[in-house]
């Protein structure tokens, strides 16, 4: 944009001197104020050079071709594996072994109306839980990942018919009923900030209660 201005500005003050040079010559012919055209070279080589550089740089074959093909090379690049879901859900449990719980009582630092969870259609809570306290209850069983309720839609429907296992997948979410447990819970406040506060009712333990964290 700025080059784009600092041309407009230059190219009206080469119109001003030609027009003042046919004013001083007293004749405004083509060959007086060829001098524009003139002055303007500078100019129409850098914008055509512009356009040579964009037609590289800017090209089909540089955002479509050319990354494919650099992709597609295994020296430039290297595949990317998704872990299973289980080896994540082992570092979860890896990360619980360093968590010790002293019970406070009968105090429960969280509070949740179950029949306002329900109510959501999309249940933040389940996948959100780094501890899976939330799961959702279903005729086919409790879950606390969506994708194991997928997984289990897709095996029944078959494999070729995703888009009927997810929106079966989707209905059951909105549908089921949600259940909390707090057994597990490492206090790490995600359902907090997610609420809302009419839904979850959330408060750290007392004083040398609660979750306690060992390091190394």
């Amino acid at each position: 944009m700025v080059d784009g201005l600092r041309y407009a500005i230059a190219s009206g003050m080469m119109a001003a001197q030609t027009y003042l040079a046919a004013a001083v010559s007293g004749s405004f012919r083509e060959k007086n104020l060829s001098r524009y055209r003139d002055l303007l070279t500078p100019i129409y080589e850098d914008v055509n050079r512009s356009g040579r550089d964009s037609f590289i740089s800017e090209s089909g074959f540089v955002y479509r071709t050319l990354p494919r093909l650099l992709f597609a090379s295994k020296v430039l690049s290297h595949e990317a594996r998704i872990k299973p879901e289980e080896v994540a859900r082992e570092r979860v449990r890896h990360g619980a072994d360093a968590v010790t719980y002293v019970e406070d009582g009968g105090y429960l630092q969280i509070d949740v109306n179950d029949e306002l969870a329900s109510r959501s259609v999309t249940k933040p809570w389940i996948p959100s839980c780094p501890a899976n306290c939330f799961t959702l209850t279903t005729p086919g069983g409790n879950f606390s990942s969506f994708r194991d309720l997928f997984q289990q839609n897709l095996d029944a429907v078959g494999g070729g018919h995703r888009k009927k296992a997810l929106d079966q997948t989707m209905r059951q979410v909105a549908e089921s009923q949600l259940a909390f447990n707090p057994v597990g819970c490492v206090e790490c406040g995600t359902c907090r900030a997610i609420g809302p506060k009419e839904t979850i009712g959330f408060g750290y333990e007392s004083r040398g209660r609660g979750v306690s964290y060992s390091f190394g």
